[in-house]
């Protein structure tokens, strides 16, 4: 099985970024609740997408700093852009 799967050698984040990410991440799905309560409201989505991309980007940086492969972090940023843009097409 080790041949198809690579382990991964990810470094831990910091103690004040992992709490920031779980707190993020919570108030992420508060939202996508109250976006379901109140009928799809748009902007519990738009903010919702926005917390997203700043997690995406928050996890770019780290893999920066972690001297990662450059592939990594763009990759990491890139969707981080994506999410701030599919916030704006969401915008009525």
């Amino acid at each position: 099985m080790g041949i198809f799967f690579k382990k991964a050698e990810r470094k831990n984040s910091s103690k004040s970024l992992s709490i920031l990410k779980k707190i993020l991440l919570m108030t992420m799905i508060l939202l996508l609740v109250l976006a379901l309560i109140n009928g799809f409201d748009t902007l519990f989505i738009r903010i919702a997408f926005i917390i997203v991309g700043v997690l995406s980007i928050i996890d770019g940086v780290e893999s920066y700093f972690h001297k990662e492969d450059k592939k990594v972090y763009l990759t990491e940023l890139g969707f981080g852009a994506f999410y701030f843009i599919l916030t704006f097409i969401v915008w009525e």
